[in-house]
């Protein structure tokens, strides 16, 4: 007969096992935007300005053939990806006139009848417009 429960000597040891891939690595960085020249180091003074250090770097750490098209990539560290990707994202939205909302919610203004939507929405919930 065989026994299929692992005994503990079977079972790895705990200083075997790596973490896991979602969790932050120390020291390891992200890719919070890429982009000209011009983009990456205004985003790196804005994530500065909101007291998240990051860097610029070149593309070609990721692809080799980004680099000659002139893109660059500003990276910070794993564990401030999202609120870096956040503040890029809430910064060119007031930028561009893209924020028609709070900027603490994740719901629009409907342009034809008021009624808040989500983001991510293709039509209005409550007089069906459809959002392009």
């Amino acid at each position: 007969m065989i026994d299929e429960d692992p005994q503990p000597s079977d079972m790895p040891d705990s200083s075997d096992l790596s973490p896991s891939p979602e969790a932050p690595q120390p020291g390891m960085v992200a890719v919070a935007y890429m982009g000209g020249l011009d983009d990456c180091t205004s985003v790196i003074d804005s994530l500065a300005e909101a007291g998240i250090e990051a860097q610029l770097n070149a593309s070609d750490l990721i692809r080799p053939d980004l680099r000659a098209r002139g893109y660059y990539l500003v990276t910070v560290d794993q564990d401030k990806l999202e609120p870096a990707r956040a503040h890029v994202e809430k910064t060119f939205r007031k930028e561009f006139n893209l924020d028609t909302s709070d900027a603490t919610t994740d719901e629009l203004k409907c342009p034809a009848c008021g009624a808040l939507y989500a983001v991510n929405a293709a039509s209005c919930p409550d007089c069906g417009l459809t959002f392009e």
